[in-house]
């Protein structure tokens, strides 16, 4: 029997915090962790959509670029007639809503789309682990930048030893722990 590579379905927060040019603590987390995975990767026509969406809504020429060079890695899932995408997302929805958990119709229909095409998907938002059956590797990024903001020290040793510039010894503490907290996954969309 031949050996299949699982595949990894990037969820609209990661690829937006990799995107995103000011959350540098945020994105070159998730690019190590996007490194380190084995398997084929891909994201849903669904977080396609959203991104392009946030795109036009707030355009920015840096994200757009950094868009284009992340897609050359990460291929396209479409939603077509042989996935259970349909019967994933009414049993999903019925499920969570019989037990107090509404979500998002998106990010319904981005588990959806993981579970029917048997991926794990890889996300930020805690809420999710409330799909029963969805494979769900969460990266906790909003949790890493919290734990190192306020903490001048270990993180311009951890930007140093990456080889990134950004705020260190050379910048008043004061200008590292001004930062507002990371922003909830409702609002990373627009990033």
């Amino acid at each position: 029997m031949a050996h299949v590579e699982p595949l990894y379905m990037l969820d609209t927060n990661i690829l937006s915090y990799m995107m995103d040019p000011r959350a540098r603590l945020q994105r070159v987390y998730c690019e190590e962790r996007f490194a380190a995975l084995r398997g084929r990767v891909a994201i849903s026509v669904i977080v396609q959509a959203e991104i392009l969406a946030g795109l036009q809504k707030n355009p920015s020429p840096g994200k757009a670029l950094r868009l284009r060079e992340l897609m050359r890695g990460i291929r396209v899932e479409h939603l077509g007639p042989d996935v259970r995408f349909s019967d994933r997302f009414a049993c999903i929805k019925a499920s969570l809503e019989r037990r107090g958990h509404p979500k998002e119709q998106f990010d319904m229909a981005i588990a959806a789309h993981a579970m029917a095409l048997g991926a794990t998907l890889v996300s930020d938002d805690k809420a999710l682990s409330h799909i029963e059956g969805l494979k769900l590797e969460a990266w906790g990024v909003a949790e890493f930048a919290n734990r190192r903001r306020g903490v001048t020290e270990p993180a311009a040793a951890y930007l140093r030893r990456r080889g990134l510039p950004g705020p260190g010894l050379d910048w008043p503490p004061a200008a590292w722990m001004t930062g507002a907290r990371a922003a909830p996954y409702a609002t990373a969309h627009a990033h």
